[in-house]
């Protein structure tokens, strides 16, 4: 009897061993997709409370990037999570919105579903983006029996990560992968993907212009066919779970009227609200300024824009949603928590962003806490001031403080303290290549520097994980490394060649270059002036795409 009890507890460790062993392979072998925020957004919506979410947003990367729920909750006291991810299927938008009403059936009252993916056909590796870091609930099987065009076997095998992705042994794992454990999904985002990047700053000011102006009488784009009936079936779910469903359009340049009619079409069929921000008055009403509010080629929103956008939305939630303030509600008070969390890790970076001196800047991300790279492109020299230089010396920075003309220079400083510079006069007269410097980040995070002048290379280069971060602009360039989170604070550059002290960018730029008489009183303000500029000639093509418009209607 006793050997039986002892073989039943030897095949019970056993089995319990096994079982965790299969969940960690599991864990180990399924892709982080840290890129889009698609890891903390997925997995962090299973750390909210249940029964707390009151809007969620669902659809691909540009409602991604342009719904911060964090601000909704500073601003409107609103409980929302934004689950969208990076191209999400409409399929999957659907199945998370299963999953959103499964915990929060109680509080959940408003359901927004960006469009976009209603006209492209699903890619395998959005899909699994979406789905993959969805609990193993009825919801993900249905989602992939249904993928998987109905083969159990297939769609069981989805399940497990083990099996899926059993080949990312040979040739895909990568440090993330033996690290994704140490991260925290919880990290105020609530599924926003945070870009301080504004495109004005990097991208050429020629740069495809968006039209504003609707032809309401455009051939309507075909949709792809499975995209419509799973709208159907979300329409059908609000109705019958007695949530509002509203269809949104962020502002884009690969976004046309054909489009917008397609989907306008199709929300009138199903009596659905649709706000397309591509267009008036929509646009107008958000005042975005298409270089200076978007990260990229004017697709995706930064931080600036965001706010804009998601200051509309908690407008509307108020005015016509009927919104719950929750900032008083003790149930809620892990918001604020979340708050304190986004504050230290994301405004950070917009306070660094708006510091227009370079001693001030340095000062500000010189700490216990942070590793901070300097390098320098061409040349930096010429408009440094004497305190500048009197501060960097204080810093520890002896060689930047001694900065000639054309010289190459880098520098790291790790947790307060100057551990690497090296300056290379311009006249130096051995091998003509940029300065080279490597280290090791916290965690074991590889790093590169360079740095050329610009008889040296002409080139400012920092590479984290073999990843190109720096801006490589002319003048001093930073990169700052947040040891505590082990992810990059901030990238900016000074072009202390050309300006003692930089312009800074200012959400308000874009709502006053509609103030003829403000605007006046900042024409001085060389950031400004761009700003002013292209929301002059976003009006202008505007104005003639109305007329050519008008035109070409009155001749058919």
């Amino acid at each position: 009897m006793k050997e039986n009890a002892k073989s039943l507890v030897r095949a019970s460790a056993f089995s319990v061993v096994v079982v965790l062993f299969i969940s960690i392979l599991n864990s180990f072998f399924q892709p982080v997709w840290l890129d889009w925020n698609n890891f903390y957004t997925t997995k962090g919506f299973y750390e909210e409370k249940q029964n707390t979410i009151e809007t969620v947003f669902l659809g691909p990367s540009t409602i991604l990037s342009c719904v911060n729920p964090m601000l909704l909750y500073e601003k409107f006291g609103i409980c929302a999570y934004n689950l969208s991810t990076e191209q999400q299927p409409m399929g999957a938008s659907y199945y998370w919105l299963e999953e959103t009403y499964r915990l929060h059936s109680e509080t959940l009252k408003t359901v927004f579903l960006g469009v976009s993916e209603l006209r492209n056909e699903p890619s395998e590796k959005a899909f699994h983006k979406a789905v993959d870091n969805m609990k193993p609930t009825k919801a993900k099987y249905n989602a992939l029996l249904e993928y998987n065009e109905g083969n159990v076997k297939d769609a069981l095998s989805n399940m497990i990560p083990l099996v899926s992705y059993h080949n990312r042994w040979e040739n895909d794992l990568s440090r993330e992968d033996f690290e994704k454990h140490n991260y925290n999904p919880v990290n105020g985002s609530r599924g926003y993907s945070f870009s301080s990047r504004v495109c004005g700053w990097l991208s050429d000011p020629a740069l495809k212009m968006m039209k504003l102006a609707l032809d309401e009488k455009a051939e309507p784009t075909k949709l792809v066919e499975s995209s419509v009936e799973y709208l159907d079936r979300m329409v059908k779910f609000c109705n019958e779970k007695g949530l509002k469903l509203v269809l949104l359009k962020a502002p884009a340049n690969n976004w046309n009227s054909s489009h917008h009619n397609a989907v306008k079409k199709l929300a009138d069929s199903y009596k659905l609200e649709f706000y397309d921000f591509n267009f008036s008055p929509y646009y107008d009403e958000i005042s975005f300024v298409d270089l200076f509010d978007t990260s990229d080629g004017c697709i995706h929103m930064n931080y600036y824009g965001a706010s804009k956008f998601t200051n509309w939305i908690g407008k509307y939630l108020v005015n016509k949603c009927g919104a719950t303030d929750v900032r008083n509600d003790s149930k809620y008070d892990f918001l604020k928590d979340q708050q304190k969390e986004f504050n230290k890790r994301y405004y950070r970076q917009i306070e660094l962003q708006a510091i227009e001196d370079i001693s001030d800047y340095l000062l500000n991300v010189i700490s216990e806490n942070t590793t901070v790279m300097i390098m320098v492109k061409a040349s930096a020299e010429e408009k440094l001031t004497e305190k500048q230089r009197d501060d960097f010396a204080k810093f520890g920075l002896e060689k930047l403080s001694n900065l000639r003309f054309r010289d190459s220079y880098l520098a790291v400083i790790e947790n307060g303290k100057v551990t690497y510079e090296e300056l290379k006069a311009n006249k130096t007269a051995e091998s003509k290549t940029p300065l080279v410097y490597g280290g090791m980040l916290p965690g074991g995070i590889k790093y590169e520097i360079k740095s050329g002048g610009t008889d040296h290379g002409n080139v400012a280069s920092c590479k984290i994980n073999g990843k190109e971060v720096c801006f490589n602009k002319r003048g001093i360039n930073f990169v700052v490394y947040d040891n505590e989170h082990k992810n990059v604070l901030d990238v900016t550059w000074f072009d202390t060649f050309n300006e003692s002290k930089r312009d800074v960018y200012k959400t308000e730029y874009t709502e006053m270059v509609r103030n003829e008489e403000i605007a006046s009183q900042v024409k001085d303000n060389k950031l400004f002036q761009k700003v002013l500029e292209r929301y002059n000639l976003l009006e202008e093509t505007k104005k003639a795409e109305a007329e050519r418009i008008s035109a070409k209607n009155k001749q058919k």
